[in-house]
């Protein structure tokens, strides 16, 4: 128990200063990301033996397949995700965060050749 309160005050502090920074454009982003999350977290939730098999950018396609503009706020951005017990947990970078080194990979985006 003790761990698990230390853990989530370390997490809250992480989150505090990141939320330093906020530009007003990633506040826009909040709506977006809560629809992009749910759409993934529906995903693994309710399929999770393909979700499982799948690589984060898989699942991320899979997962939009029934509306990709819910990527299109996100384009610039590096999106990974975590799944554990039937549940998603979303992070998004910008290019030259101080959090990770994400760089820019659309060269390695599936594209649609139908």
């Amino acid at each position: 128990m003790r761990i698990h309160r230390w853990l989530g005050l370390s997490l809250f502090f992480v989150f505090l200063l990141s939320c330093a920074s906020i530009t007003p454009r990633h506040a826009d982003l909040g709506p977006k990301l809560t629809k992009l999350t749910k759409a993934v977290e529906s995903k693994v939730h309710y399929d999770p033996e393909c979700a499982s098999k799948m690589t984060e950018r898989q699942l991320l396609y899979y997962a939009i397949a029934h509306d990709p503009e819910l990527l299109e706020p996100f384009k610039n951005m590096k999106v990974r995700i975590l799944q554990q017990n039937k549940h998603a947990i979303l992070l998004i970078c910008t290019i030259g965060s101080n959090i990770s080194n994400a760089t820019d990979d659309h060269h390695d985006r599936p594209t649609n050749t139908a």
